[in-house]
């Protein structure tokens, strides 16, 4: 019985891959595609960088833009540009109430964010070692302004929701 049971099943196996024969079977072509991934970074923003960036802009908008020409071809050239900026970018209402600093505790002005993007940024990462460097409060702000900026981020939400 054994026997037997062992004959149909190979049969069976061998009619079944003949009539798998008879379709066609369909190859899709795909293009190789090439996709550029930059990652940069930390940018850390020491007080001695800020006062540069407000003696190029002004001191309540300062630029950053010169800092960044050096890189920014190859930032921009890249199909997505991710970066880390340590420490927190808050709005200036942020600001106002805590103003600017170094280390330890990092609070960079937010005209950065915008002056990475137009270097070709299309990123930040907020997951850092200094991200609450000013607490809660600096991590929120900082999550509003990238928002404002019309960057994308990624690692630091003002809510679980968020996440």
């Amino acid at each position: 019985m054994k026997r037997l049971l062992c004959i149909a099943l190979i049969l069976a196996s061998f009619f079944a891959a003949r009539a798998d024969r008879g379709v066609p079977e369909i190859k899709t072509v795909y293009e190789p595609r090439t996709v550029t991934i930059r990652c940069a970074g930390d940018f850390v923003m020491h007080m001695a960088l800020v006062a540069s960036g407000q003696r190029a802009g002004t001191k309540t908008q300062p630029s950053f833009a010169y800092m960044l020409s050096e890189v920014k071809g190859y930032l921009s050239e890249a199909d997505f540009t991710v970066t880390n900026v340590d420490g927190v970018m808050g709005d200036k209402a942020f600001v106002a109430k805590y103003g600017y600093s170094g280390y330890p505790a990092f609070s960079t002005p937010a005209e950065l964010i915008s002056d990475l993007k137009d270097c070709g940024v299309d990123m930040l990462t907020l997951a850092n070692n200094h991200a609450l460097d000013l607490w809660y409060d600096g991590l929120k702000s900082t999550v509003g302004s990238v928002e404002a900026a019309g960057l994308r981020s990624g690692g630091g939400y003002r809510t679980l929701e968020e996440k």
